[in-house]
């Protein structure tokens, strides 16, 4: 069975916080991440053998909707790093550019493998609730029978930050897959801001019923 791990501040939402302006934030979120999600999610998931398979991908929100974005699949040990259209009205219009390729070594991938060995089977879901437009970063990762998937909007997994630091040494110096410790701060701050926020009108809202 696969496990969800989904990363949004528990003390949050434990508050039932029933806003109608969060409402409709999750809704417009689950909705765009759904049909985004499927879209890369075609090549997520080849059927091919069960060896080692590592994808990553960009896909632009908002007016960075169809915009070209770093996209790379690894099959076994061999990488092909382009730039695509992973989100788009319709259908893709633009065509993907090649920037690199070449081979992983094995103790590579064995350190991408310890990393996740706790997260068989596992997606991971963190979000960024105060920025609507941003962008979606996906990494699907199988070895074997077993899929981890991290799907990360406007926000980062330090777990996922340490694989795309692995990644990142065998590409070339201005093309590095972007990864950064200060989305994950800035969503904890986010979270916190919208708990305060919560918070604040819960007490408002007791001191006028008394």
């Amino acid at each position: 069975m696969v496990k969800t791990e989904q990363i949004t501040r528990k003390y949050f939402l434990a508050q039932n916080i029933q806003t109608k302006k969060i409402k409709t934030l999750t809704s417009i979120l689950a909705f765009l991440i759904g049909q985004i999600t499927f879209a890369q999610n075609l090549n997520a998931n080849p059927k091919n053998d069960n060896g080692f398979y590592f994808y990553y991908s960009v896909a632009g929100m908002g007016s960075n909707i169809g915009s070209l974005q770093p996209t790379l699949e690894v099959y076994s040990n061999k990488f092909i790093y382009t730039r695509q259209q992973n989100s788009y009205w319709g259908k893709r219009n633009e065509k993907s550019e090649f920037i690199s390729n070449g081979v992983l070594r094995q103790s590579s991938i064995d350190s991408i493998l310890f990393i996740i060995q706790d997260l068989k089977d596992t997606t991971v879901y963190k979000v960024n609730p105060c920025i609507m437009s941003g962008s979606i970063t996906l990494l699907n990762i199988r070895h074997g029978v077993y899929i981890t998937k991290f799907t990360l909007h406007n926000t980062f997994d330090i777990r996922a930050i340490k694989i795309l630091n692995i990644i990142n040494s065998y590409l070339p110096k201005d093309k590095k897959l972007y990864a950064s410790e200060e989305d994950i701060r800035e969503e904890e701050d986010c979270w916190m801001h919208l708990f305060n926020r919560a918070n604040s009108k819960k007490d408002k809202d007791s001191s006028n019923s008394k």
